[in-house]
């Protein structure tokens, strides 16, 4: 039986904080932690990021700790000097690791993806960014207090100019970075929106998987 997941989703205003800026992420950072390590103790990071319009993915995963986030982040006390040289796109969390998952074909407890939704235009993020928490059911069950007060509190942060939750079975496309299925989200800026497939990401079955909206607000 498929793994059973509960999955926000936010697209954030064009105006909002880069939460790729290390002084946003670390509130985010602070909000997810706890949660995130209920799901694991050693969980890992992926993320892309674009570099004189060439994209490349960090050489090795990291893991989730503050020492790490300076890595990644723009303007933090590690990447102060490049700022804004490099471009972000997005980052993946995955909680137990992606490799415990290939080993074992077991979907993760937690999953986060933090996604600029564009390239930006004249220094400005057309769409704003995606963020998206997603749990597995079973999980949030036996963490149900912790997991309410982590979702209230990153929407409070965040104040996304679109929230809603969707609940899917797990499915796995391990697909390219140049086909990673990136117009989805905008789908939630279309009143034509088709509410009977809703891909959310890569980890779910774009044709074959069916979905329950059980949420759909502006904040």
């Amino acid at each position: 039986m498929k793994s059973q997941f509960h999955v926000l989703l936010m697209i954030l205003p064009a105006e909002a904080p880069r939460y790729y800026h290390w002084d946003n992420w670390r509130k985010a950072f602070d909000i997810l932690t706890d949660l995130v390590f209920a799901a694991d103790k050693k969980p890992d990071m992926d993320f892309i990021q674009n570099s004189k319009n060439k994209a490349f993915k960090n050489p090795r995963r990291l893991l989730w700790n503050k020492k790490n986030m300076e890595k990644w982040t723009h303007f933090s006390p590690v990447t102060q000097s490049v700022g804004d040289d490099i471009d972000f796109l997005s980052m993946w969390l995955w909680a137990p690791s992606q490799s415990v998952f290939l080993e074992t074909r077991k979907a993760p407890l937690l999953l986060i993806k933090l996604h600029r939704l564009c390239e930006p235009r004249d220094g400005i993020d057309t769409y704003g960014q995606f963020f998206m928490l997603a749990a597995q059911k079973n999980f949030i069950q036996e963490n149900q207090v912790l997991y309410e007060n982590t979702v209230r509190n990153i929407k409070l942060l965040m104040e996304p100019s679109i929230a809603a939750v969707v609940d899917s079975g797990w499915v796995y496309r391990q697909t390219e970075f140049k086909r990673m299925t990136l117009e989805y989200p905008l789908q939630f800026l279309r009143r034509d929106w088709d509410y009977s497939p809703k891909p959310a990401s890569e980890i779910f079955d774009v044709n074959g998987a069916k979905y329950s909206l059980v949420e759909f607000a502006r904040s």
